[in-house]
């Protein structure tokens, strides 16, 4: 049964929450949803986008029907700052800086194994890029279920291949990535039930940059 659907900024919270709750807590399975390295507002705005809708999709992915999917910026919080040109998307889409998931949010270390469960357990989805680089890509490449991207396919990550595990890739060289997430999303019908305001919020974060 899908999930109830919220706004964005709830969703960003209760991603949050996800990560900040004891290690005893129970979770649900969780795949990160990262755009690259540069993040950009495309980049930023598809890691959200798409993670907002596999999340609500009223069609879960048959491989992982329970996940929630958290959004990913692949830079440190301190980085959001550089970013200016994030602001007025994320204003109109009833957002701020703070509601912005970053690799500091992570409570596990990228560079090595604490022993972390959600580290172990953890599926990643790129977008707007597709090889997981730098010491993400060396700890959780093999993890990287699919991809959505308008840049060169480097034919990385075969596990987005597989029919069990797996969750496919779109890649194709169209003007953004968030544009190839909502023709995706429109094939999969991934699109939650209408919701005016809500929608809007969407739509800004696709159509924003």
């Amino acid at each position: 049964m899908p999930r109830p659907r919220t706004s964005l900024k709830s969703f960003l919270h209760s991603a949050k929450s996800i990560l900040t709750a004891p290690s005893s807590t129970s979770r649900p399975p969780v795949t990160f949803v990262i755009g690259n390295e540069s993040a950009d507002v495309d980049s930023i705005c598809s890691s959200i986008l798409l993670a907002y809708l596999k999340t609500y999709s009223p069609h879960p992915h048959r491989n992982y029907p329970d996940t929630f999917y958290i959004p990913l910026s692949n830079i440190p919080r301190a980085d959001l700052r550089l970013r200016p040109e994030l602001l007025p998307v994320l204003k109109h889409a009833h957002l701020d800086t703070d509601d912005v998931l970053t690799l500091s949010d992570l409570p596990f270390p990228i560079e090595k194994d604490d022993g972390s469960e959600l580290a172990r357990d953890s599926k990643w989805f790129l977008v707007d890029h597709n090889v997981l680089t730098g010491s993400l890509g060396t700890r959780f490449g093999n993890k990287v279920v699919g991809i959505i991207d308008h840049h060169f396919n480097e034919y990385e990550h075969p596990l987005t291949h597989d029919p069990v595990h797996g969750e496919g890739r779109a890649i194709e060289g169209v003007g953004s990535c968030a544009s190839l997430i909502i023709q995706h999303a429109r094939k999969a019908n991934m699109f939650p039930a209408r919701n005016q305001a809500w929608d809007e919020e969407l739509a800004y974060c696709a159509d924003g940059f």
